[in-house]
């Protein structure tokens, strides 16, 4: 049984080779292209799992700096587990403990606060302390409760490169302007006819080609886009997530399962789609997504207008199911303020490149 992996090693060109991971005996042995073999010992190594999404298992040779094996197979850990090879179990538990130490070390303030707060806060102090807490939560956090979300929350996913591509032009453009580089934002265009954008934390956006159809520009969806990005980035959903369930977080952070905060949010709210957030963090949205929109050089009005369209149908149609009404629930006051907003601008932009009327004629 073999594993495709890398090797990292001062002899080896450019110091580094694809190879072929095998197990002989207790050892670890990497075959490069060139039939050369590489060795370790597992009972002279230090183990990691690291990488974004914590799927790179490396190798190093204990006290040095060389060779390094590393893999994004999963089997080969489980299979020098199910081995039992003794000599490996102490490098495994050592990474085990100082990944618990790390968690403890990361997530400690705020599971005190959230602890606190669920067993003898009141409503009075609960907003500013999550507010607190949350500030004080990794943005890592974020990204691993949004992708266990937003995978159980995907489905028809639209793969059409033109589609994808127009949509992704916008968001990197608004994105670009983003001072904080720890969101990782990524764009699922779902084929729904409900008239709907939403974003998971961390920087996971849903788009359904019901808002796509209903809108007269781009320029409309990159307001609906900028508002969904500066949830985002004001972790309106983490703080939503946060005050739903202090407690049961609390615990779930503690162990460092962000499968159980995620499943928290699901539980408690359906999905994420139906995670409603307040009118304080639906107005900060409104404006931090409008100053968001023209630093990127994009026509603003295209939030507002896209708004007084919802609201018109809305009103035309009672029976109508507009679900971006009732997760981003709409007054006339929101449309009046981003009125007054562009109206202190005074400045044109140009269009968006985007033929926009093909793009919804791919969607018939």
């Amino acid at each position: 049984m073999s594993w495709k992996g890398r090797v990292l090693d001062p002899s080896l060109p450019n110091g580094r080779s694809e190879c072929t991971l095998k197990l002989s005996g207790t050892n670890l042995v990497a075959v490069l292209p060139d039939g050369k073999e590489l060795s370790l010992n597992l009972g002279d190594v230090d183990y990691q799992c690291r990488g974004y999404e914590k799927k790179e298992h490396v190798f190093r040779k204990k006290n040095a700096h060389h060779p390094v094996f590393s893999t994004h197979d999963g089997l080969l850990l489980k299979t020098i587990q199910n081995s039992q090879i003794i000599e490996f179990h102490d490098a495994f538990r050592s990474f085990k403990k100082d990944t618990w130490k790390s968690r403890r070390q990361k997530y400690i303030i705020p599971i005190a606060m959230l602890i606190l707060l669920a067993v003898g806060g009141t409503w009075f102090v609960v907003y500013p302390a999550v507010d607190i807490a949350v500030s004080l939560t990794p943005i890592s956090v974020d990204r691993e409760v949004g992708q266990i979300a937003i995978a159980s929350l995907i489905t028809n996913e639209i793969k059409d490169p033109e589609i994808t591509g127009a949509i992704n032009k916008i968001v990197k453009r608004l994105t670009a302007n983003v001072p904080e580089k720890e969101f990782h934002f990524r764009v699922h265009i779902v084929d729904d006819p409900m008239i709907n954008a939403f974003a998971a934390p961390g920087g996971e956006i849903v788009v359904m080609t019901g808002l796509i159809k209903n809108s007269d520009s781009a320029e409309e969806v990159a307001g609906v886009l900028a508002h969904e990005i500066c949830h985002v980035t004001e972790r309106h959903g983490l703080k939503g997530i946060y005050r739903q369930a202090l407690l049961v977080i609390a615990v779930s952070v503690m162990f460092g399962d962000a499968g159980a905060i995620a499943q928290v949010a699901l539980d408690g709210a359906n999905d994420l789609a139906n995670l409603g957030f307040s009118r304080g963090m639906e107005r900060d949205a409104d404006l931090e997504g409008y100053n968001l929109l023209v630093d990127s050089g994009i026509d603003p009005s295209g939030l507002r207008t896209f708004f007084e369209k919802l609201a018109k149908l809305e009103k035309n149609n009672a029976n109508a199911v507009v679900q971006l009404l009732s997760t981003h629930p709409l007054s006339q006051d929101r449309v009046n303020y981003l009125a007054k907003q562009e109206k202190l601008l005074k400045k044109k932009f140009p269009k968006l490149d985007i033929d926009w009327q093909a793009l919804k004629d791919k969607l018939k």
